[in-house]
């Protein structure tokens, strides 16, 4: 009788946790279809069934005194903040075999507990696709290199609503002074800029060889200033970008 042999593997897989379940994720589920190295196996994270967690309700037990009863109750089922990506990314590549490469897709955006991300991440061996202040700034140098120091991605009102800031919609406008996104609408770069748009990469790809030199030209520009996450601009996703596209 004739030994069965193990296949040897023949791909490299890529395993990407985006802290962003929309931009980003929508992003590089885009760049994934037009991956042309054979060798490589992008997985994301969160995918369309991990993000069900987000909105649908779960059943949990509650106890009472005549008993315990079913009750319905909204909880988040998945968390995508640095430290929870970081933790979540640790424990996948313990409990499952086959990844051979980990990144995780952050920014700063109000996030103060970076440092023990990148200390973390470091001794687990997890690459980190960082941008300050948002993933927006990347997007952003596809179109310029610029070197302002934004506050937000995209301004809010009061009850966490976007504003949408960059088309005078209303007085508290930012005008491109504090968010990546308002400027980004004011040049029109991306028709109608919205966060949860689904083809930012269709939108911006034809200009990636500028977004490629910006990237780096930004980073020579604060190379000497204090430490990666305390930067503002800066982004290295362009690293990932062409680590996938094999360039």
């Amino acid at each position: 009788m004739a030994t069965l042999r193990k296949r040897r593997k023949t791909k490299t897989v890529i395993y990407i946790a985006c802290e962003g379940t929309k931009t980003e994720y929508h992003y590089f589920e885009a760049l994934k279809e037009v991956m042309n190295d054979d060798a490589l196996e992008l997985r994301i994270y969160p995918d369309e069934s991990d993000q069900l967690d987000l909105v649908q309700p779960h059943f949990i037990a509650k106890k009472h005194k005549k008993g315990t009863k079913i009750v319905e109750k909204s909880v988040q089922g998945i968390k995508t903040d640095p430290k929870s990506l970081c933790e979540h990314v640790i424990t996948k590549c313990k409990r499952e075999e086959g990844i051979d490469e980990a990144w995780i897709v952050i920014d700063k955006d109000g996030h103060s507990n970076l440092p023990q991300v990148f200390e973390n991440a470091q001794q687990a061996n997890i690459r980190i696709a960082f941008s300050s202040i948002s993933f927006e700034h990347w997007l952003l140098l596809h179109f310029e290199l610029n070197v302002t120091p934004f506050a937000k991605s995209d301004c809010k009102d009061k009850d966490g609503r976007y504003l949408k800031c960059g088309q005078s919609l209303h007085e508290n406008d930012c005008k491109g002074l504090r968010c990546v996104a308002s400027h980004i609408r004011m040049k029109k770069y991306i028709a109608d800029y919205d966060k949860k748009a689904t083809n930012l990469f269709e939108q911006t790809h034809e200009h990636l060889s500028v977004a490629f030199k910006n990237a780096v030209h930004l980073r020579k520009l604060f190379e000497n200033e204090q430490v990666t996450y305390n930067k503002n601009p800066y982004t290295d996703v362009d690293i990932l970008v062409k680590r996938l596209l094999d360039l």
